[in-house]
């Protein structure tokens, strides 16, 4: 019986310390992830306005997104990786507002095209560090209105996946 007590301890002490161990890197992995949104924050507060954003940001205010993303392609600075990626995004977005969804052969709405699409938009502009402040609310209402198309339009491609 003592033996059995005592493997029972035994057993109890190491299922906490297990536990213990568990929960710290939990907290370690919670930290980080908190230190780092803290310091891409701080990143996006801090940046120096360059020559380069100012003329992309002109560029992008005429809607040459064809001309930033000819310029940026190159992705060799992080102006021009940003500015790549704000122009994909809103000549993508544009391009979805003109595009016909509908199947000519069967009249039915391609969702997964549409999910695909306004993915593509919330992507790009998620990966964008840096919006000018002249453009920083067309873009957030461009990135709220991509996500919920996604997300609306994959519900109905869920509900059809259900039905079949």
């Amino acid at each position: 019986m003592k033996k059995f007590g005592l493997l029972l301890i035994l057993l109890l002490l190491t299922l906490t310390a297990c536990g213990t161990s568990e929960n710290a890197e939990n907290q370690d992995a919670t930290e980080k992830n908190e230190t780092t949104e803290e310091s891409t924050n701080a990143a996006k507060e801090d940046r120096e306005i360059t020559e380069e954003d100012e003329k992309f940001t002109k560029m992008l205010l005429d809607k040459d997104y064809d001309g930033v993303i000819a310029e940026s392609v190159s992705l060799k600075t992080d102006s021009q990786k940003n500015f790549y990626y704000l122009a994909s995004a809103l000549r993508k977005y544009e391009e979805i507002q003109t595009k016909d969804y509908v199947d000519a052969t069967t009249n039915d709405k391609n969702y997964n095209d549409m999910v695909t699409d306004y993915n593509v938009v919330a992507q790009y502009l998620g990966r964008a560090s840096y919006v000018p402040d002249e453009l920083a609310e067309d873009i957030d209402t461009v990135k709220s209105e991509a996500e919920e198309k996604a997300a609306e339009y994959q519900a109905e491609l869920d509900k059809q996946a259900e039905n079949q």
